[in-house]
């Protein structure tokens, strides 16, 4: 059985934690894709609004739940650690950094370094 076209696997306020997802369902094998606030024809997004405030969804088509389930777990113990952590990370592809870095030398994505150049903003 496969996920029908699209499923929402996963629904974050947090746009760097929802494209790091993509990013790591891609590199896994699994189409997904992040919507955000609005919709291509400028519907509003389900969530938006002052009380709620802005909600990205995850979306995957054409695999298992199991292999999705699976990868959600790896990905939100992948999180655990590199938030127990005090080493910098690609908030885009997970990797952890050997050093700040303007740009990620796994993925090549823009990181944004803070000032004191120890701890990563956007994780």
């Amino acid at each position: 059985m496969t996920l029908p076209e699209p499923t929402i696997v996963f629904r974050s306020r947090s746009y760097p934690a929802a494209d790091a997802l993509v990013a790591y369902l891609v590199e896994g094998g699994i189409k997904a894709r992040l919507v955000g606030p609005a919709t291509p024809f400028g519907q509003p997004h389900a969530g938006d609004g002052p009380i709620f405030g802005t909600v990205y969804d995850v979306l995957a088509a054409d695999c298992s739940p199991t292999v999705i389930d699976g990868l959600l777990r790896t990905w939100h113990q992948l999180q655990s650690e590199v938030a127990a952590s005090n080493d910098l990370f690609c908030y885009h592809c997970v990797d952890v950094l050997d050093a700040p870095s303007h740009s990620c030398p796994r993925c090549g994505e823009l990181l944004e370094i803070s000032t004191d150049s120890t701890t990563q903003n956007g994780g």
